[in-house]
């Protein structure tokens, strides 16, 4: 029986696909469009195309990007701060749950009378 092969899976002998390509340069021509075919296409393309209405001019779109990169900053920042804050928050907790665990292992001046 046969062994199933997908088409990409098979391998074209460079005869095969010279007969091809000599096949496709025999029957295939290069056409040159006529002239008043390509200006009604371009015309029908200009009136396809929609023109935008409302363009925002270059000034406007550099303040609103600056107002925007400037409270990114911010909001940037403030997580910066708020990350070390609470890391700070941890160790300081970790510190004093050991700190107690110590003193529980040791006994005090209170505990030998």
């Amino acid at each position: 029986m046969k062994e199933f092969k997908f088409p990409w899976q098979h391998e074209f002998e460079s005869d095969q696909s010279t007969d091809i390509e000599s096949l496709l340069e025999s029957s295939l021509h290069p056409v040159k469009p006529r002239s008043d075919y390509v200006r009604e296409l371009k015309e029908r393309l200009k009136r396809v195309t929609p023109r935008p209405k409302f363009v925002l001019p270059k000034k406007f779109q550099y303040v609103v990007l600056g107002i925007a990169g400037f409270v990114s900053g911010i909001v940037l920042l403030l997580t910066g701060i708020r990350v070390i804050v609470t890391l700070l928050a941890t160790l300081g907790i970790i510190r004093q749950i050991s700190r107690e665990q110590h003193e529980e292992q040791m006994p005090g001046p209170s505990a030998a009378t």
